[in-house]
């Protein structure tokens, strides 16, 4: 059965060459039928691709004044016709314009594709498809030079094994092509950048037990040496669980609580735990008790909560008042994980859902008992796998985290940086 999409995005963000090399690989190296169709007919760039004009000086026509319907129709026609497995419609960038109109009308398309340089880029694109009843099925960012995000700079090189093109060509155009290889070597690579995401949030992990709480926090039940072998174990279990957690039938806060929960036992198992604060949480219960017949509605103690105000964060909860924020955490959270599975594959919406989860569970309530950083890190990388989103990889130094961790713009551009990372220290 022939899929066809369109190809739109901004110009210069190397759409042409990523779809060229897809169809190469689709047919040089998985052994399926694939025709790139350029519906860009104002400048002939396949002729140049196949090196039969330059790329500079090749001719070029402007804007609508001329018969651009004729040769375009032909084009959209040989794309409807074609009968290859994959069918690739490459539209031109420099305009979103009457021909726009006419190429998603008439185009007989599965979905779109969008490829942009920039955030505002993939939304400019995403919202033009949207709004002519073409469903965008892929967004990919890209960038140019020698800093790679996920589409790196091609430099007009059509490469059938470009690790992005394989991307798009073996996991999401037809899912089963994904072999036990593929699956393994993604599972390998998850596993490892999560074991350097929890040891670079986690003071755990070297041995240290810094009271950061006040007065009511407790050291931990392991010091030293011990504490770092039983904290490192729990987080090579930790990441094979959140590995496994499957992705919900629906984003409710009832599904993030019980995760995250499962998760901090987990963490902490043998290190902390609500058992090594059963005398205080007593008390706390005790005062919620006291304001529930006083407010006339239920005020919740969770045993699993800090009982101390930590003074470094902006909101300063009350732990009389964690589980009414965690409440309404979980359900913005389950709001905003719905939206970017909606838009999927729109990686803005997916980012910021990540970096808002990261900013309140490790930011501003930082809600648990001990070890905040290390629940943050398996709720962002199990949000980043269930979505399909490039794993971030936080900054080596806690301090470079912390830079970001008050703002939700900067945290957002901060988990770009993250995939930056990602890709550069383990591609």
């Amino acid at each position: 059965m022939t899929k066809r999409y369109i190809v739109g995005g901004p110009p210069h963000s190397g759409k042409s060459t990523y779809v060229l090399s897809l169809t190469r690989r689709l047919t040089e190296r998985l052994g399926r039928s694939a025709l790139a169709v350029e519906f860009d007919v104002w400048s002939s760039s396949y002729p140049a691709f196949e090196g039969k004009i330059p790329f500079e000086g090749r001719p070029k026509r402007f804007g609508l004044d001329w018969d651009w319907q004729t040769p375009l129709d032909e084009r959209i026609a040989q794309f409807n016709a074609a009968t290859a497995d994959v069918v690739f419609g490459d539209l031109p960038g420099a305009k979103i314009d009457a021909a726009t109109d006419r190429m998603c009308r008439e185009a007989k398309a599965d979905g779109a594709i969008v490829v942009s340089r920039t955030l505002e880029g993939l939304k400019l694109w995403r919202q033009a498809f949207e709004e002519r009843g073409v469903k965008v099925v892929l967004e990919c960012l890209s960038v140019q030079g020698e800093v790679p995000l996920v589409l790196r700079d091609t430099n007009r090189t059509i490469d059938a094994a470009h690790p992005d093109v394989a991307l798009l060509a073996d996991n999401v155009l037809d899912p089963e092509l994904l072999d036990a290889e593929t699956a393994e070597e993604e599972r390998r690579r998850f596993l490892d950048v999560f074991r350097r995401n929890y040891a670079r949030r986690s003071r755990t992990t070297h041995g240290r037990d810094e009271n950061l709480g006040g007065p009511l926090k407790k050291p931990l039940t392991l010091v030293g040496t011990d504490l770092r072998r039983r904290a490192v174990s729990n987080g090579e279990r930790l990441a094979t669980l959140v590995l496994e957690t499957p992705r919900p039938a629906a984003w409710t806060p009832d599904v993030l609580r019980a995760n995250c929960e499962r998760w901090f036992d987990l963490a902490n198992e043998g290190i902390c735990g609500p058992e090594w604060y059963a005398d205080s949480f007593g008390a706390l219960a005790a005062d919620a008790q006291t304001l529930t017949r006083s407010c006339g509605r239920p005020i919740r103690a969770n045993p699993r909560y800090r009982l101390w105000t930590p003074e470094h964060t902006t909101l300063k909860v009350s732990p009389l008042l964690l589980e009414d924020e965690m409440d309404r955490f979980y359900g913005r959270l389950a709001e905003l994980l719905t939206r970017a599975e909606s838009r999927f594959p729109s990686w803005s919406d997916t980012i910021e859902a990540m970096a808002y989860a990261d900013l309140m569970t490790d930011g501003e309530l930082r809600p648990w008992l001990d070890g905040c950083g290390r629940v943050a890190v398996a709720l962002v990388m199990w949000i980043a796998h269930v979505l399909g989103a490039p794993l971030p990889l936080f900054a080596e130094s806690k301090e470079g985290h912390k830079m970001t961790i008050r703002d939700l713009d900067r945290h957002r551009l901060y988990f770009l940086e993250s995939i930056r990372r990602a890709e550069l220290e383990h591609p």
